[in-house]
């Protein structure tokens, strides 16, 4: 009963793995909806009653008619609905309409079912429609979009097993089938390579591991069949804990004559066997072939966490042959729900670009945003490399949600397109959804605030001023029931304030969301977009750039911000270059460090100087080599005085050295977030106690699923035991645990970190906080490497590791500073139960930070 799944929220190892005969389909359920504030889905700070209830363990046993037992979680009677009896249709699916308790529930409630089973063993759960479920109290990723290739192994006890659905997107449907075999390559999911006639194809595969066993999978390879070598192919899995799955990245190499001709396909076998060399598990995917000028798909490997992503290319029908120009590339981003492959298929070819679409990790993935931006970012590397282009002939445009991804990376990254152009996009979360870091209680307050800066990215006008040297096109259909056109008159309204100089609007009359394939390849957009070249770079005079954190985005042209003085709060410079007078003038705002590598000509004979005036202080440096590259800091100077100091040249060149690994940097920096990045692996405890240990896999379990549903991504789970730093060293490490439940604390923290948490106790940046019931989440540069960062999840006891099984670390739009710490009661309370929150300093030191506790921020948000 539920009692017993929320009392202690772990799984106990289970004496078999076998699985009870026979699929279990769940057809009824009791729903719940709970009539009060629950946390909007763009902020960290969750409220939600019944998850209250359940971790407190005051939640009771559902039953029909009842009242929930929420507990303090609750604060009016008013509020609290009946668990209420309902039923799946024949095909097994819960829906209903708004006013009915199925219909409610599936809008965001809860649906409770419970299951027999003959034996205890392990079963795949096959469940769409959920954000989340806990299966006899271990938490669970679910499949929000109802993709239908999400199966999970869960462990079954014999008799009832209890579990709790998350619900939010309108219906619901759920099984139990039996595993193929205890460890097995997943049928769904696999992302394979189109291969091209006449060419050979370097692209690897993805494919989803699992291990439906009640024991670790360990010593286990897995290959795909190709024309790579042996030796080449084989992927060692490490050791799989036990119900994983695992999206795994195959390296594979097709010769043109494996690939055939245009338009046939084959069959690729990928291989599983155990240490000893033992089969284990074969399936087959299936691979295509296109002819070189066809649409198709390219997979590359990425560098966030070492997973396969793909990206579609429609291929420039110019011809170089009869004197075309080299083509330039149009990067067209989707909107929300639609693969980048379908996305391609809306363009006709071009002589003047190629069209190349990247995914955003999934169709809905990460709204352009964190992650998916980065995903864009390898995938402009990956394709201006391979593709034949003209680096100067490169834009940008997108639809819905890849409207508002045009205006976010065109802001982000404004120099590398001559011209965006956003169709039916929306401006910001908060704009298009109402989304605050105050979340569903809509406070502010010191901690809010902290939220808020590190959401600062997510702020599209704070960098509008970056579009200033872009062409820029909006086009919207007046009759946009998905995307209000006022989101594009918001953005007409924001060009002509500025004012923008190359700025056209088209409001098609009569169009919705969607008006057929012109809504992205409209003529009159297309021949705006492609008239825009980017200047030489050798010509740029004046760059004017501005960003939210050098994490995010750090350059453009010759201006480098690698340091910021308030962190999170926009930077900004406009630097200008007088060549007659080999004169530099700098305006910054909020920058403490800050790299200049004008285009000046290098002196004909010996030395000469350039001289730098930076917010009215004026050095001069000498200049010997073909590129002047310079660095200058804010430093407090004998005097007592804040003033601007040049960097000395590293010896033996003619530019500074690294920024140093004991400061902040553009590649290793806060906030939280971007821990997971760098080929991160997580490390879970097993110091503590069997539910303490317990505990922290089913966290390391819950992200691991999120990650793979979400991002498409590979997340490594290794334990403390079998950690071994030198193997991972440069790459980011997430700790799972406090400092007594790792064993990996004191080499990849160290001993000397500036936080700390252990059972009972969290020595916080500004107070010690004691209690069971404190969750922490914070990031740090490696101790133990140069390169690389640490985060820590962690709690001080079991209530504190329950209250953070479900925070939204992999979702666009939430903002997490470097630090942040909560009680449980957050859940119920909001804001007031974040006794932690902010940014270490430069120097990564709580002294030079900036935290909640100030009576404001040192620097309002733009």
């Amino acid at each position: 009963m539920i009692h017993a799944l929320c009392a202690l929220l772990l799984a106990a190892p289970l004496a078999q793995s076998a699985a009870p005969a026979g699929e279990i389909v769940i057809r009824e359920a009791l729903a719940l909806t709970v009539d009060a504030p629950r946390s909007a889905s763009r902020t960290l700070l969750r409220i939600d009653p019944v998850e209250y209830a359940l971790i407190t363990g005051a939640l009771g046993t559902p039953k029909d008619g009842a009242l929930p037992s929420l507990g303090d979680g609750i604060r009016s009677a008013k509020d609290q609905r009946p668990w209420t009896k309902v039923a799946a249709g024949d095909d097994g699916v819960f829906s209903g309409e708004r006013g009915t308790a199925a219909g409610d529930a599936l809008s965001g409630g809860w649906f409770h079912a419970t299951v027999d089973a003959p034996e205890a063993g392990v079963m795949m759960l096959v469940a769409s429609g959920h954000g989340s479920v806990f299966v006899n109290g271990n938490p669970r990723g679910g499949d929000p979009y109802s993709w239908g290739f999400v199966e999970l192994p869960v462990a079954l006890r014999a008799g009832a097993n209890e579990f709790l659905f998350s619900t939010g997107r309108g219906r619901l449907a759920a099984k139990l089938v039996p595993p193929p075999a205890p460890a097995f390559i997943a049928a769904g999911d696999a992302l394979v390579p189109d291969l091209v006639a006449g060419r050979d194809t370097d692209g690897p595969i993805g494919v989803v591991v699992v291990n439906a066993s009640a024991q670790p999978l360990s010593g286990a390879r897995i290959r795909a069949a190709s024309d790579l070598a042996d030796a080449e192919s084989w992927v060692d899995l490490h050791v799989m804990p036990p119900l994983t799955a695992k999206k795994v990245a195959l390296p594979a190499r097709f010769r043109s004559g494996t690939a055939g001709r245009a338009g046939s396909a084959r069959d690729v076998k990928v291989s599983m066997v155990a240490r000893d060399g033992a089969p284990l598990f074969e399936r087959t995917v299936a691979v295509k072939t296109v002819g070189p000028a066809d649409r198709r798909n390219v997979t590359r490997m990425s560098t966030i966490d070492g997973s396969v992503q793909y990206y579609a290319v429609v291929p420039s029908t110019a011809d170089r042959a009869k004197g075309d120009p080299a083509p330039g590339i149009l990067w067209s981003l989707h909107g929300a729900g639609v693969e980048a492959s379908g996305q391609a298929a809306c363009y006709a070819p071009k002589r003047e670009a190629h069209v190349v679409c990247p995914t955003n990790r999934r169709p809905f993935g990460f709204d352009w945003e964190d992650w998916g931006r980065i995903d864009f970012a390898e995938a402009y590397a990956h394709a201006t490399r391979t593709l034949a282009n003209d680096p100067r002939r490169s834009w940008l445009t997108g639809h819905s949600m890849g409207g508002h991804g045009t205006w976010q990376i065109g802001a982000q990254f404004p120099g590398e397109f001559a011209a965006i152009a956003p169709s039916a996009g929306w401006v910001s979360f908060q704009s298009y959804v109402g989304a605050t870091a105050g979340g569903a209680t809509g406070r502010r307050g010191p901690a809010v605030d902290m939220l808020t800066l590190a959401a600062s990215p997510s702020n599209t006008l704070g960098l509008k001023e970056n579009w200033l040297d872009q062409g820029v096109y909006v086009l919207h259909g007046d009759a946009d029931d998905n995307v209000p056109v006022t989101e594009a008159r918001t953005m007409f309204r924001q060009m002509a304030a500025l004012p923008h100089p190359d700025f056209e609007y088209f409001e098609k009359p009569g169009a919705g969301h969607w008006w057929g394939n012109e809504c992205v390849d409209w003529p009159p957009m297309m021949s705006f977009l492609f008239r825009h070249v980017l200047p030489d770079p050798a010509t740029v005079d004046r760059v004017r750039f501005r960003t939210a954190s050098p994490q995010v985005s750090h350059r453009r042209d010759w201006v480098r911000i690698q340091q910021q003085e308030v962190p999170f709060v926009v930077s900004s410079v406009d630097a200008r270059l007088d060549r007659a007078t080999r004169t530099v003038t700098v305006d910054t705002k909020n920058v403490a460090m800050l790299d200049l590598l004008p285009p000046v000509a290098a002196p004909a004979e010996g030395a000469s100087t350039v001289a730098f005036v930076l917010d009215g202080e004026r050095l001069e440096l000498p200049q010997s080599g073909a590129v002047m590259h310079a660095r200058f800091e804010r430093r407090m100077t004998a005097d007592g005085a804040v003033r601007w100091i040049a960097h000395e040249k590293a010896e033996g060149t003619d530019r500074p050295g690294a920024v140093k690994h004991t400061e902040k940097k553009p590649a290793r920096g806060g906030a939280f977030k971007n821990a997971f990045a760098h080929g991160f692996v997580a490390v879970v405890g097993t110091q503590g106690d069997d539910q303490q240990d317990a505990l922290i896999l089913a966290k390391a379990r819950f992200d691991a699923d999120q990650w793979w549903v979400r991002g498409n991504g590979r997340f490594e789970i290794i334990t403390d035991r079998a950690f071994d730093p030198t193997q991972y060293l440069g790459r980011n490490v997430v700790l799972y645990g406090n400092h007594d439940e790792n064993a990996a604390w004191d080499e990849v923290v160290g001993t000397s970190a500036p936080v700390d948490i252990r059972a009972g106790t969290l020595r916080g940046p500004t107070a010690e906080h004691t209690g069971n019931d404190i969750a922490a989440m914070f990031i740090l540069p490696r101790a133990d490497c140069t390169q690389g960062q640490v985060g820590v999840v962690a709690a001080t006891g079991p209530l504190g590791m329950r209250s953070m099984m479900r925070t939204p670390v992999f979702v666009a739009g939430v903002g997490i500073p470097d630090l942040v710490a909560f009680r449980a009661s957050m859940l119920k309370d909001g804001s007031p139960a974040v006794v932690e929150a902010g940014f270490f300093g430069n120097d990564w030191s709580v002294q030079y930070g900036t935290w909640m506790q100030r009576e404001k921020p040192l620097v309002e948000p733009e």
